[in-house]
């Protein structure tokens, strides 16, 4: 039994609180690992979704959700077109989060995993150049 949903969202916007409150309905069947990142491959054919299945979903009994969390394919368009050409009309639940609540977050995250050590402030104007460039291409 393959998705009929699928989690994306940005980093540090939730989709972990995601996954274990899902994780806990009986309904809902979801995978033990998080974030299999399957769709992100460039390639996706029969032999490939068939070894998703089987690794990730082999587990399903009769739930009536059956879904997976990976926040990357919110921002990869092959995963995007890999989702609906595997899966088709499946539902994408989204987590978003206020920008600068999320970048804080991230912050708080680097600093705890010791990749950063600047002030606020100081570590977001040096980031300036490579967020624009994320947007403009």
């Amino acid at each position: 039994m393959l998705p009929n949903w699928i989690g994306i969202g940005s980093a540090r916007a939730g989709t972990t609180s995601l996954y274990h409150i899902v994780q806990q309905h009986p309904d809902i069947f979801i995978p033990t690992q998080k974030e299999t990142g399957f769709f992100n491959h460039q390639y996706l054919n029969e032999n490939l979704l068939a070894h998703y299945e089987s690794s990730y979903f082999s587990g399903v009994e009769n739930q009536k959700s059956i879904g997976e969390i990976t926040p990357t394919y919110m921002f990869d368009d092959n995963a995007i077109r890999n989702i609906f050409k595997a899966l088709g009309k499946v539902k994408i639940i989204t987590n978003l989060r206020s920008p600068i609540d999320r970048a804080y977050s991230h912050y708080l995250f680097n600093i705890k995993h010791l990749t950063e050590s600047r002030p606020f402030d100081k570590a977001m104007t040096a980031m300036m150049p490579e967020i624009a460039d994320a947007y403009t291409g």
